[in-house]
């Protein structure tokens, strides 16, 4: 009901602006279609349901009819009648209003659209070009006046005279659901009813667009968040096709919400702190980078004649590393320290002169000495991911030899120690440099978005500040907090998926069920321990009891997330109790991760639990009487 009333203002509201940028209507005709739509937003009925279901698609509202009254999730009762009436009636009668205002503006046009669809056939709906100017090649303008929707309110029009009031629906409807609809996504969030004006663009070489605007209001209380793709879809009866997939790049103006949105965002972000290659053809450079953003291998192909064919060969990875020193090179598990003058040496291939990659040579120039892997490959991003997963590994092994504080070592010689020293652990940088011993191509770059941030002015008014951080935090809350922000620092996906489930396990910490086997029930299983059991068997078996009331982590979460209100779409519970869960699963019990979140996944995930911390700190600061939230 909410969403065929929603999208009957909708269509008229889309097809009043379409007759004026087609210069069909006036100043005149779109001020009384405002005035006719304020005037039915003033309606109680109208504001009641605009927030009643999370999502402004569900096609249904739960409630229950006794006698007259209609009970409402949210709302204690609410006229059967009146609630009947502001569906059909006023709705219709705003369908009305507006087309007596714009029935002269239509007449013209709908007549000679007519006309044209007179020889199509009636499921097939034409695009209209306009030829501009009399150059070569010529320029071409698609009207943006939807065809079938005029066509169907000139029909109306012309029935509503002489309509019978047991026929009024079943007319309204059919406008409703003339011709093709907009369909407009974020996330699993139809926000369809809610959205306006929305404008798809794709140039050559420029990043597909889509900017919108959104009525916060229809919205409600559906689970939006930035972080989710965003589709824009035309869908008609039986076909259908989408405009534009991307995600939102900015969001600005309250209300109404201007959302402006940017395609293949991945292939931008996922080097936007600059790489600098060398020897590597255009065509081999995009398919690496495609695929470590997650796109299958049998989805890329170029026709590029100078793509070379992929073969295996030798690659060195080298990484900037600091608080080691080498004269000679050093041969360390399966890298080789090599000293800085051996480090810099491929420096020499790559053109460092423009200014956006001073950054990065000076990264990896900061150095006391170079961690080298050699590796076989048969690309420089797969070279890069084996390469430099085993120096992690080398440097973490280091680490751990420098803190090693026992006075014997494992085979009980004697250690030497400088405590100054082992506090001065050795790092690595954030950049990465990869190159063929055969082909010498190579590229240099940050490693995962690890670049310098981008400063962002900060006032007392900034938006960041709201809602306030509490003076006094829960230990539980500083611990996920923290957590949280080495998911967004740590370079590599097994570490993020590792720091979002300790955000998770300090965010569910103290969160008690009820309990399910009572003190009698656990009296009574302790008696049916069989007498067989030994000492350590039965010890084993009275932990087993006592931890029969211990509630698992899924369920700890779930409790905590609707304790504090949480917003979640279903598709962000899978992603938060299945996709991630797995993942760490597989991380904590040493398997290789199966099935590995994409980047995508991992940025909605830290979206998702720092929506669950923010509603979790601020409701508990306005319950203890903390700072407002703004």
């Amino acid at each position: 009901m909410k969403r065929a009333s929603a999208g009957c203002v909708r269509q008229v509201i889309t097809t009043t602006e379409s007759l004026a940028a087609e210069g069909h209507a006036d100043a005149t005709h779109t001020q009384a279609v405002d005035d006719a739509l304020r005037f039915l937003q003033t309606r109680q009925a109208y504001l009641i349901i605009s927030g009643l279901s999370q999502a402004p698609s569900d096609a249904a509202i739960e409630f229950s009819l006794v006698d007259t009254a209609v009970q409402l999730y949210g709302v204690t009762a609410f006229s059967a009648n009146a609630l009947g009436y502001l569906l059909v009636a006023e709705v219709g009668q705003f369908t009305g209003i507006t087309l007596a205002a714009l029935a002269a503006a239509i007449a013209e046009p709908a007549s000679q659209l007519a006309a044209l669809l007179e020889e199509v056939p009636d499921d097939v709906i034409p695009d209209l070009v306009r030829v501009d100017g009399t150059s070569s090649p010529p320029g071409l303008t698609l009207t943006s006046l939807p065809i079938a929707q005029a066509v169907a309110l000139r029909r109306f029009s012309q029935r509503l005279q002489t309509l019978p009031p047991d026929q009024f629906a079943e007319a309204a409807f059919e406008v409703i659901n003339a011709g093709v609809q907009q369909q407009v996504a974020i996330g699993s969030v139809d926000v369809s009813t809610a959205s306006a004006n929305a404008r798809a663009s794709t140039a050559v070489n420029d990043m597909p667009h889509l900017n919108i605007t959104v009525d916060v209001d229809l919205v409600g209380s559906a689970p939006i968040d930035y972080w989710s793709a965003t589709t824009f879809n035309i869908i008609g009866e039986g076909t259908g096709q989408q405009l534009f997939a991307g995600a939102v790049q900015r969001a600005s103006g309250g209300e109404p919400l201007a959302l402006e949105c940017e395609g293949a965002i991945e292939l931008a972000e996922h080097n936007r702190g600059s790489l600098v290659a060398a020897g590597v053809d255009s065509a081999e450079l995009v398919a690496t980078i495609m695929r470590q953003i997650g796109l299958p291998e049998d989805t890329i192909s170029f026709s590029a004649p100078e793509q070379s064919a992929r073969h295996h060969e030798r690659f060195d990875v080298l990484v900037p590393v600091r608080g080691l020193a080498v004269s000679d090179p050093v041969t360390i598990g399966r890298i080789t320290m090599v000293p800085v003058s051996d480090g810099i040496l491929p420096l020499d291939a790559l053109d460092l002169t423009p200014e956006h990659v001073r950054s990065l040579e000076d990264e990896y120039r900061n150095a006391t000495a170079y961690a080298v892997a050699s590796v076989d490959a048969d690309a420089l991003d797969t070279a890069e991911d084996q390469g430099y997963a085993v120096i992690e590994t080398t440097m973490a092994w280091l680490v751990a030899r420098q803190r090693y504080g026992f006075l014997r070592l494992p085979d009980g010689s004697t250690q030497t120690f400088e405590r100054e020293r082992a506090l001065q652990s050795a790092r690595y940088g954030a950049v990465v440099l990869v190159r063929g011993k055969n082909t010498r191509r190579q590229w240099l770059r940050w490693i995962k978005d690890a670049g310098r941030p981008t400063a962002s002015k900060l006032t007392t008014e900034s938006d960041i500040l709201y809602p306030a951080l509490p003076d006094d935090l829960a230990l539980a809350d500083e611990r996920a907090l923290r957590a949280l922000m080495r998911a967004v620092n740590e370079p590599g996906l097994q570490q993020q998926v590792q720091a979002l489930s300790e955000a998770l396990e300090a965010y569910v910490a103290g969160v008690e069920l009820p309990e399910l086997f009572s003190k009698q029930q656990r009296e009574e299983l302790r008696e049916l321990a069989p007498g067989w059991l030994n000492s350590e068997q039965q010890h084993k078996f009275e932990t087993a009891i006592n931890t029969l009331n211990a509630p698992p982590f899924g369920a700890r979460l779930s409790e905590r997330l609707d304790r504090d209100g949480v917003p979640l779409t279903d598709v962000e519970r899978r992603l938060l109790f299945g996709t991630l869960r797995a993942a760490r699963n597989d991380v904590a019990h040493g398997r290789a991760v199966r099935k590995p979140p994409t980047r995508d996944e991992v940025l909605r995930g830290i979206s998702v639990v720092s929506r669950a911390l923010l509603f979790s700190i601020t409701v508990k600061s306005q319950s203890c009487g903390g700072p407002a939230t703004g």
